[in-house]
C-alpha cells in the first residue's frame, strides 16, 4: 500500500579530475519525498506493533525501576554502544570504561562516550522540539569559531552514494539528493517531526529512514537517523526519562532494515514502521528485565566484598552503578571519605574483584565496576541475536 510519494530521480552533471575524459557525465541522484503534509497511513499489522510498542516502551518508562537516578545513564550508555555495534565497529567492555574514564584507549570506544553525549544533548533538545539544531546536536556538539561564535553542524557540501566506484556516483546502489536540495529536505524533515497528529512510533520510523534517505551530513546518517527516532520518541512522550535500546534490536535485523529502507523510497512505509515497532517492543521488554539486575548489583557486590558497615567502601557501593568509573578523587567526592580511607576503599573493593584498573599506568588511575559494562554488553548481544 503506497500511501507516501515515492522517491524519485533527477540527472546531474560529474566532473572526474584527472582522468582522460573530465566529463561532464551524468548520473542521478535522488530527489526525496516531501513528508511534512502527507498521509501517513499504515496497514492494520503494522499499526498493531505501533499499539503494542507505545505499550511496551511505557511500562519501561514509568516502571519501578525508571525511577532510580541511575536508569537513563544505563540504557543509554546501552544505545550508544548498539549504535555503533551497528555500524560494524569493535570494541570491549574495558575498552568503553577506559574511553568513560579519559584514559587512553581505541578511537571506537572514545567514540562510545562522545555519542553518550551527543544523544543526551540530542534528546533534551528534541524534548522542546524536534528542530534542525537538535538534530544538529545528534551529528555533532557546536564548534566554537575563530570569533568565539558557536556554529552548529553544516550540511555536506559535496554528492555522497552508497555502493558502486569510489570515482564516481554513477552505477552506485543509492545516491542520495544534491547538496543543493539538502536545507529544503530537512526542513521538511523538521515539519514532519513535529506533527502530532500522526502515530509517534510509525512517525519516528519514517524520520529515521529520511535522513538515511537525505544523508545530510558528511558522514554518519545511519548513526543520527537512530538519535532523531529516540528524538520523535522524546517529543511526543512516548518516552520522558529512559531510551530503549533500540540500536541494538535493530542489528538483529540485519539486511531486512536495508529492505524496509528500500520500501520506504518505494513509498510504502508498512515494513520500516513495522520493522522499529516490533525493534521498539524488544529492546523495551528487555531493558525492562534487564534494569533490577544492574540495579541489584550492590547486593551483589557487598555480598563479595564484605566491607565493614558505613565504612568509605561500603558507602561507594551504591553510587558504582550510576558512577561505574572512580578516582580516588571521585571516591571522596562520592562518599565524602578522606583521601587514606578513599584509598582503603579502592584496595578492598579491587582485592575482591568489584572494581578493576582501567588506566594502562599507575598515575592517574581509575578503576571500573567492570560488572556494570559486562552487564550492558551482554543486554547489547542478547537484543543483537537474530535467533531471538
Amino acid at each position: 500500500m503506497a500511501v507516501l510519494a515515492p522517491v524519485r530521480t533527477e540527472p546531474r552533471d560529474w566532473n572526474i579530475e584527472g582522468h582522460w575524459d573530465p566529463g561532464p557525465h551524468r548520473y542521478d541522484a535522488a530527489v526525496a519525498s516531501p513528508l511534512a503534509d502527507a498521509d501517513l497511513l499504515v496497514s492494520e499489522h503494522p499499526a498493531a506493533a505501533c499499539a503494542d510498542a507505545a505499550l511496551d516502551l511505557a511500562l519501561l518508562d514509568r516502571g519501578p525501576s525508571a525511577a532510580a537516578p541511575e536508569a537513563a545513564r544505563l540504557v543509554l550508555r546501552a544505545e550508544a554502544i548498539a549504535s555503533h555495534l551497528l555500524n560494524s565497529h569493535s570494541f570491549t567492555p574495558r575498552q568503553v570504561a577506559a574511553a568513560e574514564a579519559g584514559q587512553s584507549t581505541t578511537a571506537q570506544a572514545r567514540a562510545i562516550a562522545k555519542e553518550q553525549r551527543r544523544l543526551e544533548e540530542h534528546l533534551d533538545a528534541s524534548r522542546r522540539a524536534v528542530s534542525l539544531g537538535a538534530i544538529a546536536l545528534a551529528y555533532a556538539p557546536p564548534r566554537r569559531m575563530a570569533s568565539g561564535q558557536l556554529a552548529a553542524a553544516a550540511y555536506r557540501s559535496t554528492q555522497t552514494w552508497r555502493g558502486g566506484t569510489e570515482m564516481w556516483p554513477r552505477g552506485a546502489d543509492y545516491v542520495p539528493p544534491h547538496p543543493a536540495r539538502i536545507a529544503e529536505a530537512m526542513d521538511d524533515l523538521v515539519e514532519f517531526a513535529s506533527r502530532t497528529d500522526i502515530d509517534p512510533i510509525a512517525q519516528a520510523a519514517v524520520a529515521c529512514g529520511q535522513i538515511r534517505t537525505l544523508d545530510p551530513f558528511p558522514k554518519g546518517a545511519d548513526r543520527v537517523g537512530r538519535a532523531v527516532l529516540q528524538g520523535v520518541l522524546r517529543f511526543r512522550g512516548a518516552h520522558r526519562a529512559l531510551v530503549p535500546p533500540v540500536s541494538a534490536a535493530l542489528l538483529a535485523a540485519g539486511g531486512t532494515h536495508d529492505a524496509a529502507w528500500r520500501a520506504l523510497r518505494g513509498g510504502d512505509p508498512d515494513f520500516i514502521v513495522g520493522l522499529v515497532a516490533r525493534a521498539v517492543s524488544r529492546a523495551s521488554n528487555e531493558a525492562a528485565r534487564w534494569l533490577p539486575e544492574v540495579l541489584a548489583l550492590p547486593e551483589a557486590w557487598a555480598k563479595q566484598a564484605k566491607p565493614r558497615a558505613k565504612s568509605a567502601a561500603a558507602t561507594l557501593l551504591p553510587h558504582l552503578v550510576g558512577q561505574p568509573v572512580v578516582t580516588t578523587e571521585t571516591v571522596m567526592e562520592l562518599t565524602g571519605a578522606s583521601q587514606s580511607s578513599a584509598y582503603g576503599a579502592i584496595a578492598k573493593l579491587a582485592e575482591s574483584g568489584v572494581l578493576t584498573r582501567v588506566s594502562p599506568t599507575r598515575r592517574d588511575t581509575a578503576w571500573a565496576a567492570m560488572d556494570v559494562y559486562d552487564a550492558t554488553f551482554a543486554l547489547v548481544e542478547r537484543l543483537a541475536d537474530p535467533r531471538r
